[in-house]
């Protein structure tokens, strides 16, 4: 099996337990009585474990080498982690499970992308086209669970989820390595950060995700809640992901005129769009056109991104950047943004909830676009041609 094949697999079988957790999860811990708080605070627990924990597993993947090894370790053990939610009934035991969790699954993905972009650096894959193999595993993975819980219990999302994460740690073994496993980590992360226009840069991709806060916790249960039956919600959620796959197979149809940074906000501003549409009405004709938004608002803005944070950080940190953009990005920015969200949704409605997340979204464009500026002084790519092929 090729190594385009063998990257694609690890990403379509992680993505597929996506496709199970974040539209699923949260509508089977409301059938298990939690409050919108607590969905809240649970939705919060595994991103946080990014920012917390996977600098720690990637830095020791920098300095020591063996990054692929550590990457069938953390699969392993994340499947193992997803165990624990089966005999969870109260909001303690989800507590418990999700923190387990949260600290083995934070590395998994930060690890494989330092290693698809450093193969994409040499030309022997093209980014969006491995990454997007995930989207549609996201696809496939949250239209199935939808149609099957029709007539089905709703425990099936657990089954669903543990099948996938084993599928995942297998397709981890066949991981490619690559030269710098051999090699220790040199630059510290400090120097690294400091950097103009890094900081920013970071800020406001945290904030970028912090505006997904409320659609990543609540789209599902505010769809059901106006009627959508969960075929069409899982259909909804499907084609958003399909407008992602478009952009991650064929990159260079949205990102070839623009640099990383002009693309990232102007989909940032995109968000604000998108957010505003779901503060307005959660009818299909409008909730519809703005999961097509979805695009640009994740996939063109990840994969700018991903591009930018491998040509910040030095070839001797490739895995901590990433690991420390997922950790902020990911992490922090969907803690803070499901953390509010679940504050607000029952207090001030989902239409101010969204609201306040086309906001937060707007003010990650401005951020974006001070650390372009503040980059300006230095080199830096003019446009995605002198990045990695994405």
């Amino acid at each position: 099996m090729n190594v385009s094949l063998r990257l694609g697999l690890f990403y379509f079988t992680y993505f597929a337990g996506l496709g199970v957790m974040l539209p699923w999860f949260n509508i089977y811990f409301e059938q298990m009585g939690l409050s919108a708080f607590q969905i809240g605070i649970l939705s919060a627990i595994v991103p946080a474990g990014k920012l917390l924990f996977s600098t720690l597993w990637t830095f020791r993947a920098d300095r020591e080498g063996g990054r692929r090894g550590l990457t069938v370790t953390v699969c392993v053990l994340s499947a193992m982690a997803l165990l624990g939610f089966f005999p969870a009934r109260t909001f303690a035991g989800f507590v418990l499970a999700s923190v387990a969790l949260a600290i083995v699954d934070a590395a998994r993905l930060p690890l494989v992308e330092a290693t698809t972009m450093d193969l994409a650096r040499d030309g022997r894959v093209v980014y969006g086209r491995i990454r997007g193999w995930g989207s549609i595993g996201f696809i496939v993975s949250a239209m199935t669970i939808g149609w099957l819980l029709i007539d089905g219990p709703i425990r099936i999302v657990l089954y669903a989820a543990a099948v996938w994460a084993a599928l995942n740690a297998v397709a981890s073994t066949g991981l490619p390595r690559v030269p710098h496993e051999a090699g220790g980590a040199r630059t510290t992360l400090r120097a690294a950060l400091g950097r103009p226009g890094v900081a920013l840069f970071l800020s406001g991709c945290l904030l970028m995700q912090a505006s997904h806060g409320a659609y990543y916790a609540f789209f599902s249960i505010h769809m059901r809640r106006n009627g959508h039956a969960s075929a069409s919600i899982g259909t909804l959620w499907a084609l958003g992901v399909l407008a992602e796959v478009l952009v991650m197979f064929f990159p260079r149809i949205v990102t070839a005129r623009l640099a990383p940074s002009a693309m990232m906000t102007l989909c940032a501003v995109l968000a604000a769009a998108r957010w505003g549409m779901l503060a307005w009405s959660a009818e299909s004709a409008i909730v519809a056109p703005a999961q097509v938004l979805h695009a640009f608002t994740f996939a063109a803005f990840h994969i700018a991104a991903v591009s930018l944070t491998h040509q910040l950080f030095p070839a001797d940190l490739r895995a901590s950047g990433q690991a420390l953009f997922a950790g902020l990005t990911y992490g922090l920015g969907t803690v803070a943004g499901t953390f509010v969200s679940g504050a607000l949704f029952d207090r001030v409605g989902p239409w101010r909830t969204f609201a306040a997340s086309s906001l937060i979204a707007l003010a990650a464009a401005g951020m974006i676009f001070a650390s372009d500026k503040f980059r300006r002084g230095t080199r830096r790519p003019s446009g995605f041609g002198a990045s990695p092929e994405v």
